[in-house]
């Protein structure tokens, strides 16, 4: 997700106006608080949702696209790190 839009509440209280409002200048800034608040909807997060992604890095923001990781294939013989 990009989480592009600026952010309109505080992702741990949900006050309004939080500092940074950019969802990843926040991340940095705050390390690793909690984000119980959705920052974009001011709604509360279901506990889990928060005990899964507890930063908020999976919340999809209304009006973004989606953005699809690219993954490389394997070449022929070329082992997992697994395997």
């Amino acid at each position: 997700m990009a989480q592009e839009t600026l952010m309109k509440y505080d992702p741990q209280n949900g006050d309004t106006l939080p500092y940074p409002s950019h969802a990843k200048q926040y991340r940095e800034y705050h390390g690793c608080a909690a984000w119980l608040i959705n920052p974009w909807t001011g709604e509360p997060r279901h506990a889990r949702d928060v005990g899964s992604d507890v930063r908020g890095v999976l919340i999809h923001v209304s009006g973004e696209p989606l953005i699809a990781k690219s993954i490389e294939p394997l070449e022929m013989g070329q082992r997992t790190q697994s395997g």
